[in-house]
C-alpha cells in the first residue's frame, strides 16, 4: 500500500487508497506511520477532520522513530489538512514553527523530490501566516527552484502555492511569468484531478485579479466540471466563491448572487471561514446595490466570523471591506481606522496590491468628506503603487462611480496621469461629470477661442467643403448643449431654404458623415426623431465650462479661478450664424460675470495688482465694457500708474467710436479728467 499510493493519489484514485488501508486489521493501521500518512493524505479533501488526526498521529510515531522524511512530509500535510478543513488556522503557525526547526536541524531537505513536496504543500502555512519567515525565506528562491526541478507536475504543485502568494503581494508580472512558463512546459501532460482543479483555480484568480473577467469564468466552469467528473463536491464551495470575487470586481451583481447561491448551496459541511466568506460576499453585493444597511450587517458579521479564524490576509480584506461601507455610512474616521490596519498588516506581509487598494479607500474617505488636499497624499502614493504595477483591478468591489471620482481627482491634480487615462480605457470607466477636460474621452471639441476636434486626442484635420455640412451639424449640437434638439429644428437652421423630404434626406446623410467623420457611430445619437452627442464619448468646452460655471461656488476664490480658467476666447470665432452669437454673448457674459466677482474680492483683500490682472482678461475679450475700462483706470490710479490709466481710457474710447460709433459716458470721461489732472 505504501509503495503504491503516491501513483494511486496521481490517478485522483483517492478511496481506492481508504478502501485498501481499510482492509488492515485497526490495530495494525495505528501502529505504521506510513499507513496514517497515506491514509491522511488520501482523505484531505473528503475529510479533512479526520485526515488532520491520522497525519498528527503519523508525525508523532515518525518522531519516535527518528524517520526525518515522514516528518518533513506529514508536517506540511497537517498544516494542508487545516486549510481544507476552512476553520481555525492559528495552530498551523506552530507547524510552521516546527517545520523551519527541522530544515534548520536537518540543515536543509533531505532530498531534491522532499523539498518538492513541502514546497507543493505550504498552502496552510501561507494562509496562516503569510508573512511567516519561513514563507519568505523559501519565496525568494522558488522560481530557480521551478528551473532546476525535473518532474513538471510536482512544479505545478509548487507553483500553484507561491503564485497565489505572489498574486497577494500583487506581483502579477511575476504569477504571469511563471503561469506562461509551466504551461509550455506542461504541454499534453495529465494532471493529477486534484492538481488540475487547484491549477484553473489559479489560473482564474489570476484573470480576475487582472480583470480578465472572461477568461476568469472559463477557467473556474472548467474546474467545476473536474470536481464533478472526480467526485471532490468538497472545493465547490470554493470554486463558486472565487467566482463571485471575480463578479463584485467587474460589478456584476446578478453574476455575484448567482454564484454565491450555489457557493452557499455547496457548503454541505457548514466550515466557519466559508461562511465568514458568504458574509463578506453578501456585503460586497449589497454595497454594489446601494443597499448599505444590509452592506454594514453582513461586513460586521464577517469580520466578527473571520476574525478568530488566523486568516490574517482575509481579515485584511475584510478590514477593507467594511472601511468602504462606513465611508457611505458617513463614518469615514471608522474607514479610516481599518485602512490603517490593513496597511499596516500590507507593510508586514509586502503586499503592495493591499497596500495600494487601502491608500485609495483612505483617500476616498477625505473625498467624501470634501478634504480635497488629504485625499490628496494616499491617492498619489495609492497610484504611484498600481502604476508601477499596472494594476486593473483597483478596488475588489468595482463600483463605477467611486473609481470615476477618484481618477477624475488624480487628473485634476495630476497624479499619475497618463496610467490613469490608460486604466480608464481599458476598464471603459465613464466620467462622474462632463467637466473633466483630461479624460481620456474618444472625441474631444474645443468651440472657445477656436474650433478643433480631436479624435483620442489627435486632432481632425479639416479637407473643405465635404466636411463643412457635418461640423456645422457638430457646431450646432454644441451650441445647444449636445441635445436632444428635435430633427425640424435641425433642419431649419442648418438647410433653411430646403423643403419637405429633401432637408430630412440632407440631415440623415450629414449625420452619416458626421459619424464617420467622428470615428464613432455612437457619438451622435438619434432617437425618436432628436438628435444628441453621447456625452460618454463627446467632451465640449464650451458645455464644460457652463456646467462648471452653474456649479460653482461663488464665494470662493479658486473655484472661480478655476472657472475663468476653462474660457478661452469667444465661441466659435468667425462663425456669424444667427444660431451662434446668443450663444456666444451668453458665455462671454458668464465668463465676465466672473472676473468681475474675482475681481471685486481681490480689491477687498487689498491685492490690487491682482484684480488689474483679471480685468484686463476681461478687456481683453470685450474692449467695450465700460465697467472694467473704469475699474482698471481707477486700479492703476490708486496703484500710481497714471500712464496706464489713461492708457486704458484712450483703447476703450477708440474701441467704443470703432465698433458702435459712440462716446464714452460722462462718468468714464470724469474719471479720466481726474486721473489727467492729477
Amino acid at each position: 500500500i505504501c509503495a503504491h499510493s503516491a501513483s494511486l493519489l496521481a490517478q485522483g484514485r483517492h478511496q481506492t487508497v481508504q478502501e485498501l488501508v481499510a482492509r488492515l486489521p485497526r490495530a495494525e493501521v495505528q501502529k505504521a506511520p506510513w499507513l496514517l500518512y497515506w491514509r491522511g493524505v488520501s482523505l484531505m479533501v473528503f475529510d479533512p477532520l479526520a485526515a488532520n488526526t491520522d497525519l498528527r498521529n503519523a508525525y508523532d510515531q515518525f518522531k519516535m522513530k527518528d524517520d526525518t522524511v515522514g516528518l518533513f512530509l506529514s508536517c506540511v500535510a497537517v498544516m494542508d489538512a487545516y486549510f481544507f478543513a476552512e476553520d481555525d488556522m492559528t495552530p498551523v503557525i506552530e507547524w510552521g514553527e516546527r517545520l523551519h526547526q527541522l530544515i534548520i536541524r536537518s540543515q536543509g531537505f533531505p532530498s531534491l523530490e522532499i523539498k518538492a513536496r513541502v514546497l507543493g504543500s505550504m498552502q496552510g502555512l501561507m494562509y496562516a501566516a503569510p508573512h511567516h519567515p519561513l514563507v519568505m525565506e523559501l519565496e525568494e528562491s522558488v522560481e530557480n527552484f521551478l528551473e532546476s526541478f525535473g518532474d513538471p507536475l510536482g512544479r505545478i504543485a509548487i507553483a500553484f502555492n507561491f503564485l497565489m502568494l505572489a498574486m497577494w503581494r500583487g506581483d502579477f508580472r511575476r504569477a504571469r511569468r511563471i503561469i506562461d512558463e509551466l504551461n509550455s512546459q506542461l504541454g499534453d501532460s495529465t494532471m493529477p484531478p486534484l492538481q488540475l482543479v487547484m491549477w484553473r483555480f489559479l489560473e482564474g484568480n489570476y484573470a480576475w485579479s487582472t480583470s480578465s473577467h472572461e477568461i476568469a469564468v472559463k477557467k473556474f466552469q472548467e474546474a467545476l466540471s473536474h470536481t464533478q467528473t472526480f467526485g471532490m463536491p468538497l472545493l465547490n464551495t470554493m470554486l463558486y466563491g472565487m467566482h463571485v470575487y471575480s463578479a463584485l470586481s467587474e460589478g456584476d451583481i446578478v453574476q455575484a448572487e448567482r454564484c454565491l447561491s450555489k457557493a452557499e448551496a455547496a457548503n454541505h459541511f457548514q466550515r466557519r471561514h466559508a461562511l465568514g466568506q458568504f458574509s463578506f460576499l453578501r456585503a460586497g453585493i449589497s454595497l454594489l446595490k446601494g443597499d448599505t444597511s444590509s452592506a454594514l450587517h453582513h461586513a460586521s458579521t464577517a469580520l466578527m466570523k473571520i476574525e478568530p479564524l488566523g486568516r490574517p490576509f482575509l481579515l485584511a480584506n475584510c478590514r477593507l471591506g467594511l472601511a468602504r461601507i462606513l465611508i457611505e455610512c458617513g463614518d469615514t474616521k471608522g474607514a479610516r481606522s481599518y485602512t490603517r490596519k490593513v496597511r499596516d498588516y500590507a507593510r508586514t506581509m509586502k503586499s503592495q496590491m493591499l497596500e495600494q487598494q487601502s491608500l485609495l479607500v483612505e483617500a476616498y474617505s477625505f473625498h467624501k468628506e470634501g478634504k480635497y488636499s488629504q485625499a490628496r497624499l494616499p491617492l498619489k502614493e495609492g497610484l504611484r503603487i498600481a502604476a508601477a504595477n499596472d494594476y486593473l483591478n483597483l478596488d475588489d468591489w468595482w463600483r463605477l462611480h467611486t473609481i470615476g471620482v477618484l481618477l477624475a481627482f488624480a487628473l485634476e491634480m495630476g497624479v499619475e496621469r497618463d496610467y490613469v487615462q490608460s486604466v480608464i480605457r481599458r476598464r471603459h470607466i465613464k466620467p462622474p461629470s462632463g467637466t473633466i477636460e483630461m479624460w481620456p474621452w474618444s472625441i474631444k471639441v474645443y468651440t472657445l477661442g477656436r474650433f478643433e476636434v480631436l479624435l483620442d486626442n489627435q486632432p481632425l484635420p479639416f479637407s473643405g467643403k465635404p466636411q463643412f455640412k457635418p461640423l456645422q451639424l457638430l457646431q450646432y449640437l454644441c451650441a445647444f448643449g449636445g441635445g436632444p434638439i428635435h430633427q425640424d429644428r435641425l433642419t431649419d437652421a442648418l438647410w433653411p431654404d430646403a423643403e419637405g423630404d429633401a432637408s430630412a434626406q440632407a440631415l440623415r446623410t450629414t449625420l452619416h458623415r458626421l459619424r464617420k467623420l467622428l470615428e464613432h457611430e455612437d457619438a451622435v445619437r438619434m432617437k425618436d426623431h432628436q438628435m444628441s452627442l453621447d456625452p460618454t464619448y463627446v467632451w465640449v468646452d464650451s458645455l464644460s465650462f457652463e456646467r462648471t460655471v452653474q456649479k460653482l461656488d461663488i464665494t470662493n476664490m479658486a473655484a472661480l479661478q478655476r472657472g475663468i480658467d476653462f474660457y478661452h476666447g469667444n465661441f466659435l470665432p468667425g462663425e456669424n450664424t444667427a444660431w451662434a452669437l446668443p450663444i456666444r454673448e451668453r458665455l462671454r457674459a458668464q465668463y465676465m460675470g466672473l472676473i468681475e466677482r474675482l475681481g471685486v474680492m481681490l480689491e477687498e483683500k487689498g491685492d490690487l495688482s491682482g484684480a488689474v490682472q483679471y480685468y484686463l482678461k476681461a478687456f481683453e475679450v470685450e474692449p467695450v465694457a465700460e465697467i472694467f475700462c473704469r475699474r482698471l483706470m481707477s486700479l492703476y490710479g490708486r496703484l500710481g500708474r497714471r500712464t496706464e490709466a489713461l492708457a486704458v481710457y484712450q483703447r476703450f474710447s477708440h474701441a467704443l467710436r470703432t465698433s458702435l460709433g459712440i462716446n464714452p459716458t460722462s462718468e468714464t470721461v470724469r474719471l479720466y479728467q481726474q486721473i489727467a489732472n492729477c
